[in-house]
């Protein structure tokens, strides 16, 4: 089996790479940007963009198999170049938002639910895995506060999630290649525990042992300072799921540990890997 890892340069895709790596699975790495890709000597690298159909001319040649993070555009082209080449089986980095039928996450749904169904249309054996909020969102939304100012802004502190880790997601793709036993299965992943966010950010103030703060914005000032950091139609989406979330328990699955066989990540473990990406430099 030779194996497509698409997003080889995002935390989801590093670790599936790592993971498959380990198992000693020929793989190839696809990625827009090679320059950030740092990977083995054996792993073969491709230069292309899923978007562009293009520019994937031999990304898939020999390729089994797919791990597939794409998002709805020329979807179509993509199927057909993955088909011609002889692909068979796709893993894809799907959401849980597309279980969710809130019209603000339609976009988010959407979106993801498109590439789902062109898969399944396409004839591919598949696996969608559909994770909840990721624990690295704290590494994307308050990392630069928490290390400049020791503090967190946010509309909604005791909205919850069940934050996954990054690696327990791969864990769960590399167990899909390996085992094939996931086959036509949408799966849901979280973490092992529904928390606040206001607890999500006690957990990183206990971790790097200094006190963290937090201030309560509006949705107005969640709404601005989230444009800055992610694309505009996850605004809303963002800010009306947390206003949602206050006050009820987030959904949490065992998809982690029957699949892999161990436990979902605890936050704290998870936050206790990164300390040093919250601490002042």
């Amino acid at each position: 089996m030779k194996v497509l890892v698409t997003g080889a340069t995002g935390g989801v895709g590093r670790s599936v790479l790592d993971g498959l790596l380990q198992k000693r699975v020929a793989l190839r790495a696809l990625s827009r940007h090679p320059e950030k890709l740092r990977v083995p000597a054996e792993v073969e690298i491709a230069i292309g963009d899923l978007n562009e159909p293009e520019t994937l001319k031999d990304a898939f040649d020999g390729i089994n198999a797919v791990f597939l993070y794409a998002q709805g555009n020329n979807l179509l082209a993509l199927m057909e170049n993955m088909k011609r080449a002889g692909v068979e089986y796709v893993v894809f980095l799907s959401t849980i938002d597309a279980t969710n039928e809130h019209d603000y996450a339609q976009h988010n749904r959407q979106r993801h639910l498109a590439v789902e169904n062109a898969i399944a249309a396409a004839g591919f054996h598949y696996t969608f895995l559909r994770p909840g909020a990721f624990a690295t969102n704290a590494l994307r939304f308050w990392r630069k506060s928490i290390v400049e100012e020791n503090i967190v802004r946010i509309p909604y502190p005791e909205a919850q999630q069940a934050p996954i880790d990054e690696q327990d997601i791969a864990a769960v793709a590399v167990n899909a290649f390996l085992s094939r036993s996931l086959d036509a299965q949408a799966i849901v992943l979280t973490g092992p525990q529904s928390l606040t966010q206001r607890q999500q950010v006690q957990c990183i103030s206990n971790v790097v042992g200094r006190p963290i703060r937090m201030e309560t914005i509006s949705k107005e000032q969640a709404c601005t300072w989230l444009a800055t950091i992610i694309p505009p139609g996850y605004v809303n989406l963002l800010v009306s799921q947390w206003r949602d979330e206050v006050g009820v328990t987030a959904p949490v699955t065992d998809a982690v540990e029957r699949v892999t066989g161990r436990p979902a990540t605890a936050y704290a473990d998870w936050v206790k890997r990164n300390t040093e990406a919250f601490r002042k430099s």
